[in-house]
């Protein structure tokens, strides 16, 4: 019987749950938005918490089954935030390509040898 609890567990707990899980172990970040280099933080800048995650995905609902709903809700607030970032104290933030970079020294041909 143990086996059949893990099993409905991993086919339909762990999709649904996949944004907060994602968010969590990859510091505010699912695939998608690694790929488009985003990611959700607290409104704060601190790193976004399991439970306003879940919150966030949980009223993600309400924006895209009532559309009008958060479409008014995005309008209505200066920066455009959905209802459920809006409850969970949360931005999608667009990360700079060009931090972390490192560049060789042989780049920057004006610097010298003695400097």
């Amino acid at each position: 019987m143990p086996i059949m609890v893990y099993f409905i567990f991993a086919l339909f707990l762990l999709p649904l749950l996949y944004t907060p899980i994602c968010e969590q172990l990859f510091n505010g970040q699912t695939l998608g938005k690694k790929a488009l280099g985003l990611r959700t933080v607290m409104q704060d800048g601190t790193a976004v918490t399991f439970s306003s995650s879940f919150l966030r995905w949980v009223l993600s609902l309400i924006d895209i089954d009532m559309f009008g709903v958060g479409l008014v809700v995005m309008m209505c607030n200066k920066r455009n935030l959905r209802f459920g970032d809006l409850a969970a104290g949360t931005i999608v933030i667009k990360e700079d390509s060009n931090v972390n970079k490192i560049f060789p020294l042989t780049r920057f041909t004006f610097i010298t040898e003695d400097y």
